[in-house]
Parts: structure tokens; sequence; C-alpha cells
């Protein structure tokens, strides 16, 4: 296949895995009530009308379209550009809210749009989940839930099965994403793999920058026990830390009393275990407690640069919520997601780079929703540019991992500012033609920038040198500069 001229490169159909209610005032964003505070700002809920003409496109394993969180009560008729369709298959229906459901899973038939996951529920209820009074997790993280962009359409392209999603199924879902009319794509997902070196070895890479290609804007996450204790007869259980994961704990479902502590407390309670001839332990729940100091923390789990494949592009570009996140969740998963566990919850609480992912897709709804006419340049600009390094007491950003103080490499340029980010004052315009350029002064060959934009390509000169890009972000190199101060 690859010796045909109208193949452009072949690669193997590699499986990626799925990364697994208050965000939005933590986010900062003021909703219309808040605005009389402050008249001389208009709010991005208010001149974004809550995302309502934007189409959000989730690749994920689908969506419950039951949940309350996806009702379309009081939203207008559907955008006029939208293209796609909706597959009714199994009882599946879509309305005003859900516009759209695909299905892109390779040797399956008769499948739905139906998530059996959990996972496409959750993070499309975080991105664009409608309203919903009295939510909770059996009481936990109670109060009024909602998405980013709650009036925001979803466009659903169930592309994931329990075993992981295929490139080919990622591809198909996505391709038919750009074709059917989205703005935002929310892709919430990783390779195994990592450290790429060249883009035209990247499947993911080169179908991403087709969207981009067409105006759509791309969100990515990057990078991130209960049950044999209760059958070895345990009636409850205290999980520590290990090292690594340093002081983020992460409250996962059990299905007995269960409490996590961080890796200095680990220590402690190991300690205690050792000299006491009868060590006892009491498992007590204080809630949940908001504005708690220091926040925002680094979670352990997120993902680190440097950015392998560009050393001169700063990455990640940012960060966002994603721990401790309620949201929506379908009704025939059990909260710890095993086969055993047949409780119905209509929420859930998560945490890991695929929560952080939605989030950032809410916020890029809005703003495209305020600015019909920018660019997804400009849209990841101006989050960029506005974003925060320092947390509610004044210090740097602490990362979870190590209880120090964090680096550009965890925290890229910052934690979204949502509302700053409406305004930015200057953006940095990128067209895909500085992209091919950037690929050109990268090294890249005709032939391989070829098979990643699917068009032909002119080098001017020695195209746009990495460290020219007009990027939002700037990589200094201190062995350079130290060797540049000692000549």
């Amino acid at each position: 296949m690859k010796a045909r001229p109208e193949v452009l490169n072949v690669f193997p159909d590699q499986i990626h895995q799925l990364h697994t209610t208050r965000s939005p005032q933590f986010l900062g964003i003021l909703n219309p009530h808040d605005q009389n505070k402050n008249k001389n700002h208009i709010g991005l809920l208010r001149a974004s009308d809550y995302g309502s003409n934007v189409i959000i496109g989730v690749l994920d394993t689908g969506i419950w379209p039951e949940r309350e969180s996806f009702h379309d009560r009081g939203l207008r008729p559907v955008p006029s550009h939208w293209a796609g369709h909706c597959d009714k298959r199994l009882n599946f229906t879509c309305n005003r809210k859900i516009i759209g459901a695909r299905v892109f899973l390779s040797g399956t038939h008769g499948e739905t749009p139906r998530d059996f996951e959990g996972h496409g529920t959750h993070t499309a209820s975080t991105a664009a989940g409608r309203t919903v009074k009295n939510a909770s997790f059996f009481g936990y993280g109670f109060g009024t839930a909602t998405g980013i962009a709650s009036k925001a359409r979803l466009a659903i392209y169930k592309i994931c099965s329990p075993t992981g999603c295929s490139n080919s199924d990622f591809i198909a879902g996505l391709d038919a994403a750009v074709r059917d009319g989205v703005d935002i794509i929310s892709l919430s997902l990783g390779s195994p793999s990592q450290g790429l070196l060249q883009y035209n070895f990247d499947p993911v890479a080169i179908a991403t920058f087709g969207a981009i290609d067409h105006g759509v804007f791309v969100s990515a996450s990057l990078g991130t026990p209960g049950v044999t204790v209760k059958k070895a007869g345990g009636v409850g259980m205290v999980l520590a830390n290990e090292n690594a994961k340093g002081e983020n704990t992460l409250n996962d479902a059990h299905v007995l009393p269960a409490v996590q502590l961080n890796a200095k407390l680990g220590h402690v309670a190991f300690d205690y275990l050792s000299k006491s001839p009868n060590p006892k332990a009491t498992i007590v729940s204080r809630g949940t407690q908001v504005g708690v100091k220091p926040a925002p923390i680094l979670g352990w789990f997120s993902s680190r640069g440097p950015n392998l494949a560009s050393i001169n592009i700063l990455k990640p570009d940012l960060i966002a919520p994603g721990v401790y996140i309620l949201a929506a969740w379908p009704d025939n998963v059990g909260p710890t997601m095993k086969p055993f566990d047949k409780r119905k919850i209509e929420f859930n609480i998560i945490s890991g780079t695929s929560m952080s992912c939605p989030h950032v897709s809410g916020v890029a709804a809005l703003l495209k929703g305020a600015h019909r006419d920018w660019s997804t340049a400009r849209i990841r600009s101006a989050m960029m540019t506005t974003s925060y390094v320092r947390d509610n007491v004044g210090n740097l950003i602490l990362d979870g991992a190590t209880n120090s103080k964090a680096s550009a490499w965890g925290y890229g340029s910052g934690h979204v500012d949502p509302e700053k980010a409406i305004d930015p004052g200057l953006v940095f315009d990128l067209t895909v033609d500085d992209y091919v350029q950037f690929l050109c002064g990268s090294g890249y060959s005709k032939k391989d920038i070829h098979a990643i934009t699917r068009r032909v390509v002119k080098c001017s000169k020695n195209g746009i040198k990495p460290w020219d890009l007009n990027y939002p972000s700037i990589r200094c190199f201190s062995t350079m500069m130290r060797r540049r101060s000692l000549r």
C-alpha cells in the first residue's frame, strides 16, 4: 500500500488509552448575576451566550443521553453550520443539546453511541453539561453541577471500546467531526508510547493538523486497589501514596470505607504500624471542603515537558482543573467501573488529565462564541497569555508530585483564567502556512511535510526557524546563554 502513489504514509494501528462541580467558580467564570459587581467587564458567559452557537465534538466512549446534564430545555435551534447526523440505533436519541452521535469502532456491527464505560459521559458533561441542582456523589461534592459552556452543543463520536481507542477509529471519527461542522474537538486520550521525535510518524498529530487546517480548535490531554481487600475480609482500607505520587491524593470510588494518605503521612502511618503492638485507626469523613489553600496544585499525574518533537516550543500549553471532578455518569456503570459493582449513580468523581481537557474545551467554546472570527491560534494564545502561575496565597503553584515549586515544564504558560482570556489585549496568530514553513525550518523534507499537511509544499528559503514561530511561549537554553556570557 505504501508504494501506491495516492498513499501518503502507512502506520501500524496503535491503541490509545482513555485518561481518566465547582470548576466554573474555581476558574472565576462570572455568571450574569455577578456582572452587577463589575459593569465595566462583559463576562465570558454573557458575551458567548454560554457557547450556544458553538459545537463541541467529543471523541470518546460515547454518551448516556438521558442524563439531566444533557437536556435541551430553553436551547435555541441547532446551529446552521451543523452538517452531521444522529445514529439512533438501540433507542439512542438526540436533541438540541446532543445534536449528533456516530460510532467508529472497527469490526463491530449494530453498535450504539450509548456510553457503557462512563468516561465519555463524564468528559462531555464537564465541557458542556447543563445546570443540574442537587448533584453529588453519595453526598460528596453536593451542589449545582454545570459544564463550562452549558449551552454549547455536543456532537458525539464513539471511537473507544473497553480495550482502548485505535488510531484508525480515532482518525475516522476526527475526520467525520470536521466534515460535520464542529468548532471544538475534545480529545481525552493518550498514546502508551511517549516521546515521538517527528510529527510525520505520529498519526494523531497528522489528523489534528487536518482539523486545524479547517479552522477547528483541538483540545487534547497528555499523559496520565478497593476489591482485593474486601474479598480478604477487610472492613476498611488505608492507602498510602508512593513517593512518586507525592502529596496529591485522589478519591477513587471504593467498595468499603477507605482513606488515602499522601506520601508524607504514609510514612508516619507505617512508622506507627511498625512501633505499635496494637495499632488502631478510625476513618472519619469531613465531607466536602471548599476554599482550600493553597490551590491550584499541579497533579502528580499531569504531563511534563520538554517537547521532544520541537524543543523550542514549550509544552504543555497550560493546565486546568483535573482533580476531584464531579460530572455526569451512565446509569449502567458502577462508580468503580467493575462488573460486580451494581450501584447506580447520576454523577461520579474522577481525577486525571482527561478531566482537564474538557475544561479547556469548554473555555475554548465560550471564547469562540464570544469571538466568532477568532482563529484556533488566537483562542489558544488568549488562554495562554492570560494564564497565571501563582496560587491563591500568592506563591508559585506547587507540584503535587514533589510538594515543591512547579516549573514551566509542568504548568506550561500557567493555569487557565477564562474571564481574562476574553480580552487578552494581544494575541499571537498563526496560519496553516506558518505551520508549514515551521516544518520547513525544522528540517522536515518536502515529502514528510506533504505526508503531514496533504498539500504541495514550497518552502520559502529556509522556512521559519523553530524559535521564530509566532507561538505564545518562550524557551530559553540556559547552557547556551551561559556559553555566550563566557565569550
